[in-house]
Formats: structure tokens, C-alpha cells, sequence
């Protein structure tokens, strides 16, 4: 049968006819042009040390420096984090092939925590908690002395020791929840540092009082006969059910306090970029996910007009939130905090016309890196403002001034 000439061109192609005694023609390259193509050759055979420098920068998350100035050196992490490794040991044979393991325990998730928010149509749990991914993993390599006589026989192998091999790995994990019976694959997942959170949906007439969490995590080095696996069941007790979040930020306390100041032109300032919170010494958290860009101390208007000592986060959608007067701080430039972190303790640091300060936080939210877009944070965080009242409005009518949400109290 005949071939469909399409299907014949893919296989076929006619070699293209020699062409006998080819005309060239001489060419001639300016020595300005030649020069100038002998450099482009050369950079590309043997780039120089400033180019090859320029291929291997590394990013460096600096301080937002257009606004402040800064001097802090103390670095710690977020209060409350911890860093935890697993090590495990083994030790290879390599005549045999054979290896037994010495040491290795990998560690248990902790502070698990489960949450049910409304959706409407169905309902969404969220599984918080903490887990140790790093494992460090030291591989003794020996071989036998005997010769191959010796080990035919049977004999026990002397060992030498070679080498030792140092890895760093992630094991692969997976997770699903429990509930009533059935088993519901994660409809997303994070890992960020210690912390992992993942969601999976239910039917909205599901009783949820409590979730069963499975745990298994594996890994395994082919090269050396290695396999490690794990599984674990926790039962976690679900959170008060929660209707879904209107707004992108959370309170920065862990419970109600009041507020000195609002946002906003009040009797005291105009406008005043944040609102003021009535707070001595108390742990402040971060009020979403994000990246630290900026720590120090604030003395852009001088002595008189201080911030004190500030920290400032990018979140993910993009808003910075400010935390100035602060006794201190416990992240630095360039850390990722999640929501709910406990990222400073507030203080009385900074001046106000050159005179001291009650305890209080001074907290903004901007919609970019800029002083001049801050909002009112009124507006972007979940809570009840009804239960967030003015301290001392009847002595300082003034401080009912402002972007206050309740005018009057």
C-alpha cells in the first residue's frame, strides 16, 4: 500500500549534493575589530577573577536602610525555638557489603496543635507543629584484612577502618489525618525551619472533637544498604471551632490589653502612624508569616524624637509591620518568623521630646517599606476591637482621639 508522503518525510531525507572546488572568498577583519573578537574569546576561555566573582554572589537580606540607622549586634533566634538534629551512626563493611547501624533515633513531632475553621460548605482542619528534619549521618567504612584464601575458609574478617562519610539528608515524611474511621490525605502542606503546618477538608457535618495524626518518615542510602523508617500515631485535641478569618494579621498579645493612643490624627499627634499599646514588659508576637528586614535603633529624628529599639517584618503579602520602644528582641535580619512567634519583649526605650517614656509598644503596619504608608491596623487585624478599650480616657480625654473603633470608651 501506498505510504502517506507526511509519514515518508519524517524518515527520509535527501543528502544534500557535494559542491565541488567551493568559491571562498578571502576576508579581512579591521585590527581594531580583530582585537576586540580575540578579547570576547579570551573571556570567554578564561573569564577574569572579577567575572567569575560576579556568577557566585550571595543574596544578603541587609537592613532597610532609608529610614533608620543601625547598631545592634546582639543575634538570637526567635524566643521559644529550638534546634534539634538527629546523628545517626553506622558502620559499613565494605567487603561484605554489610552494615549495622549504631545510633539512630529520630525525633518525635512535638507541640501538635488541630484547628477547625467554618468554610460554610465543609470545614477545614489545620494540624500545626514542631519538626526535626536534619539528619546527620556518619558512615564508618572498613574493609577485612584477610586475603581472599582466609575468607573463603570461613575466617573472621579483621577489620581496617578507611574512611568515615559525613552526610546531610532530608528523609522523605508523609502525613494524613484520622478522623471517625477514615483517613484524609493533606490538601497542602509547609515546612518552614522547625515549624510545619497542613490542611485537609472534611464534611461540614463532621463532629470534630479530636484527630488522629499519622506519622511515617523513611529514608535510605542505596550505596551503603541503609534504611530507616518510622511511624507514629498522635492524638491531638481540636481547638475551640473558629469561624474563617476575615483578615491577614493576627493581635500581636497573647490576650487583651488596652491602648494609650489610636491610629490616626489625634489629640497628640498628626497623624500618629500606629496605635500605642498599654503594655509593660510583655512578650509580642509576630502577627503574620514573614522575613525580618530591619533591627536597631531608631534615631532618624535624633535624641529627642527616638523610636528606641525596633524590629521591623516583611510578610508574605507583602505589608511591613513595625514594633518600636522595645526592651528587646529575639530574631534578627534576614530570619523568617511565623505567626504567633514570640519575636520581642516590649519596653520604654526612645525619647519624645526629649523626655522619657511610660512602657508601651508603638505598632504600625505599613503597606510597603515606607514610614508614609502606614494604615490603620484596625482595619487589617482579627479581633474583636470591641473588648480593646482606651486606658485612662477619663483622666486624658484626649486619647479617645483618632481612628478609635469605639468612640466614646
Amino acid at each position: 500500500m501506498d505510504i502517506p508522503e507526511f509519514w515518508y518525510k519524517r524518515f527520509y531525507r535527501e543528502k544534500p549534493l557535494p559542491i565541488e572546488n567551493p568559491i571562498t572568498e578571502p576576508t579581512t577583519i579591521p585590527q581594531e575589530k580583530a582585537k576586540e573578537k580575540k578579547q570576547k574569546i579570551q573571556e570567554i576561555v578564561s573569564p577574569s577573577v572579577e567575572q567569575r566573582s560576579k556568577k557566585f554572589v550571595k543574596k544578603v537580606i541587609q537592613n532597610q536602610e532609608e529610614t533608620f540607622a543601625w547598631n545592634l549586634t546582639e543575634q538570637r533566634e526567635v524566643k521559644g525555638s529550638q534546634v534539634k538534629k538527629t546523628e545517626c551512626r553506622y558502620k559499613y563493611i565494605q567487603t561484605y557489603g554489610s552494615v549495622r547501624k549504631i545510633q539512630c533515633d529520630i525525633p518525635s513531632l512535638e507541640n501538635l496543635t488541630a484547628q477547625v475553621i467554618d468554610r460554610g460548605a465543609y470545614k477545614e482542619i489545620l494540624v500545626r507543629g514542631d519538626i526535626y528534619r536534619d539528619i546527620f549521618v556518619d558512615i564508618d567504612i572498613y574493609t577485612c584484612k584477610n586475603n581472599i584464601l582466609q575468607l573463603l575458609l570461613g575466617k573472621e574478617c579483621k577489620e581496617k577502618y578507611i574512611t568515615t562519610e559525613n552526610l546531610h539528608i532530608y528523609p522523605n515524611i508523609h502525613m494524613s489525618i484520622l478522623l471517625n474511621g477514615k483517613k484524609y490525605s493533606p490538601l497542602s502542606f509547609g515546612i518552614s525551619q522547625n515549624n510545619f503546618f497542613l490542611t485537609t477538608q472534611v464534611s461540614k457535618t463532621e463532629n470534630v472533637e479530636s484527630i488522629d495524626l499519622e506519622y511515617i518518615t523513611a529514608f535510605r542510602i542505596s550505596q551503603f544498604n541503609i534504611f530507616e523508617n518510622k511511624k507514629e500515631k498522635y492524638t491531638v485535641s481540636v481547638e475551640e471551632e473558629v469561624q474563617e478569618r476575615t483578615k491577614p494579621f493576627i493581635f500581636p498579645f497573647n490576650q487583651i490589653v488596652g491602648v494609650s493612643q489610636w491610629h490616626g490624627y489625634t489629640a497628640y499627634q498628626k497623624p500618629h502612624t500606629g496605635i500605642d499599646f498599654s503594655v509593660v514588659k510583655k512578650d509580642t508576637l509576630a502577627v503574620g508569616d514573614g522575613l525580618i528586614v530591619g533591627k536597631g535603633w531608631d534615631d532618624y529624628y535624633g535624641e529627642c524624637l527616638s523610636g528606641g529599639n525596633y524590629l521591623t517584618v516583611r510578610h508574605d503579602n507583602g505589608m511591613h509591620s513595625v514594633y518600636f520602644h522595645l526592651e528587646d528582641s529575639f530574631t534578627d535580619v534576614g530570619k523568617r518568623v511565623k505567626e504567633g512567634d514570640i519575636v520581642a519583649k516590649t519596653g520604654k526605650s526612645g525619647a519624645w521630646n526629649c523626655q522619657p517614656l511610660a512602657y508601651h509598644l508603638h505598632f504600625e503596619l505599613r503597606e510597603n517599606a515606607q514610614q508614609n504608608s502606614h494604615v490603620n491596623p484596625v482595619e487589617y487585624i482579627e479581633q474583636d476591637w470591641d473588648k480593646i478599650l482606651t486606658v485612662g480616657y477619663k483622666q486624658n480625654p484626649g486619647r479617645l482621639s483618632g481612628d478609635n473603633p469605639h468612640p466614646g470608651r
